[in-house]
């Protein structure tokens, strides 16, 4: 290989006029190397291989499990396959390779319809009917297609993630499997090496939709890397400079613009649609899942607890068990499916006292509900009879 000050020195007596010949008898080296130095040879494009169409899918598949190449070979073959095995094999130990010197799983491509991913996000703090509280957006984005769901919340628990995950299903449909964090609400203990311990009701909820689970791997966040970069461009993207009255708006705005923008963009890394592809997605419709109630024993002070905060209700449901439900930013109390109760949703540590409510206990507490006494009764004196007594001090007198 020709230095590069050599190489310098060539290129500008060439410029000068002196011939190629001469400059290859000048530094000893041949003519087609002074050729090259002035047009280096175009690297070779690789030729279309029988095994081009098949590469997605084989990518999918060893990266999901360490299958043989020649099992992945029988595979492909009956999908119409007419190259060789031994095109196959060092396809399959290279991906192998990569895969373990540089964690490629976390970039690869799955097939229509296999996997979603989700995760939420922390997007800061906003005015909610009067009071400040966190804002929080969940994010969905299919792996094949990277068509995105999104929605903001002021709560991640289980209810919501729930709802959220009803919600999205219903728009786009249900894949095979969905790929999460490890979140209170879904996972309840995941160590490496060992079976993921699982929550109750999340699991409960995929089982019903007929969908496998998957928890990322623990400090390996680029495993969701679609999903993450969903996060983000939701939060710059569309989040960022907005100026809207309500969470609703903010809502109301995030799916106009998901359906506008984020849905019908040139994606970044497929060159595609997301919309585009995802008319190649294979998924299933959802089925309507009973959300789970949230139930609250009355104390005797005429409120329940929910999310840490308290509300009050009629004081002849005190002892009895009621069920929460929040709706459009205000949490409604029923007891036999009859509302008894409703309030703006308040803060952590919070209370929220409707006057009537109070009346009414006092009203309730003198009437009966808790009946006070109308007098009291002291024990009866102890009678002591005192003749013995008597008769005894008057003997020593």
């Amino acid at each position: 290989m020709v230095p590069q000050n050599i190489r310098i020195v060539i290129k500008h007596q060439l410029k000068e006029g002196i011939s190629k010949s001469e400059v290859a008898r000048q530094h000893s080296i041949s003519r087609q190397t002074v050729y090259n130095i002035v047009a280096p040879k175009e690297e070779k494009k690789p030729r279309p291989s029988l095994l081009d169409p098949y590469k997605d899918y084989i990518q999918s598949r060893l990266a999901e499990y360490s299958l043989s190449a020649r099992r992945i070979f029988l595979e492909i073959k009956e999908q119409g396959y007419s190259g060789s095995y031994s095109t196959v094999k060092p396809f399959v130990r290279q991906f192998k390779k990569e895969r373990t010197q540089s964690l490629v799983t976390e970039r690869y491509e799955t097939l229509p319809g296999k996997q979603a991913q989700m995760d939420w996000g922390e997007c800061g703090v906003i005015e909610h009917q009067g009071k400040r509280r966190k804002l929080y957006v969940f994010t969905y984005v299919l792996g094949y297609s990277r068509m995105m769901y999104a929605c903001f919340t002021l709560r991640m628990n289980q209810k919501h993630l729930l709802q959220c995950f009803q919600d999205c299903f219903e728009k786009l449909g249900v894949p095979e499997k969905v790929l999460v964090d490890n979140m209170k609400t879904a996972v309840n203990q995941h160590i490496v090496g060992k079976e993921v311990q699982w929550n109750a009701g999340f699991l409960d909820f995929m089982e019903h939709h007929g969908v496998l689970p998957i928890a990322a791997a623990p400090y390996w966040p680029r495993v969701k890397g679609k999903v993450e970069s969903g996060v983000n461009y939701v939060k710059n993207g569309f989040l960022k400079g907005q100026v809207f009255s309500d969470l609703e708006t903010l809502n109301h705005r995030l799916d106009h613009w998901l359906d506008t923008v984020a849905n019908v963009r040139i994606h970044g890394t497929t060159g595609q649609k997301p919309v585009d592809r995802y008319a190649h997605e294979t998924l299933r419709q959802p089925v309507a899942y009973p959300m789970p109630l949230e139930q609250r024993k009355v104390a005797i002070d005429c409120h329940v607890s929910y999310g840490a905060a308290r509300y009050s209700v009629p004081p002849e449901y005190v002892g009895k068990s009621v069920v929460i439900e929040t709706l459009n930013g205000e949490v409604h109390v029923l007891f036999d499916r009859r509302l008894i109760a409703r309030h703006p949703e308040i803060a952590k540590g919070e209370w929220s006292t409707d006057a009537q409510h109070m009346l009414a206990a006092r009203a309730y507490h003198k009437k009966g509900g808790k009946k006070e006494p109308q007098f009291k009764q002291a024990p009866a004196p102890l009678h002591f009879d005192s003749s013995a007594y008597d008769e005894l001090l008057g003997g020593a007198a």
